[in-house]
């Protein structure tokens, strides 16, 4: 797994500093936004370049073997398409509030509040992304 890490960490430095002087071409208004998401990339990459050398980091606990579990797997996909499908019909950011709370619940997650927060931050910040900073518009549906 750590050698894993470090070909995966080393691939995507190179990765940002390819993108990054591709960015470089961009007119000046465009490039803060693909700069921003290179940096935190890279920034990610190291993190995890310098934890694939620490030894005494356990990544999966004794009850996780990092297997992959079919029913889990086949359920995220069911829920990710029924997500795609009803967000013109809903509305993106509702079915975005809804499919948040529902996937972690389903993956495993029981605490009621970091459902919530989790799901509320996340819908908040594509609602400023999308909406307020990029000015994109959304699908509504009859919600929102």
């Amino acid at each position: 797994m750590k050698i894993a890490d470090r070909i995966i960490s080393v691939v995507l430095i190179l990765f940002c500093v390819i993108y990054y002087i591709m960015s470089l071409e961009f007119r000046a208004k465009a490039q803060p936004w693909p700069q921003f998401m290179i940096y935190s990339l890279f920034l990610v990459s190291i993190i995890l370049l310098i934890s694939s050398f620490r030894k005494d980091i356990n990544v999966f606990s004794k009850k996780d073997t990092g297997k992959i579990i079919l029913s889990r797997l086949i359920g995220t996909i069911l829920l990710s398409l029924l997500y795609i499908f009803s967000i013109n019909l809903i509305g993106f950011f509702s079915v975005t509030f809804i499919y948040m709370i529902s996937t972690m619940y389903f993956l495993g997650t029981r605490n009621i509040k970091y459902l919530l927060i989790v799901s509320i931050l996340c819908t908040l910040s594509f609602y400023i992304g999308f909406k307020l900073l990029l000015e994109l518009p959304v699908p509504k549906g009859i919600l929102l």
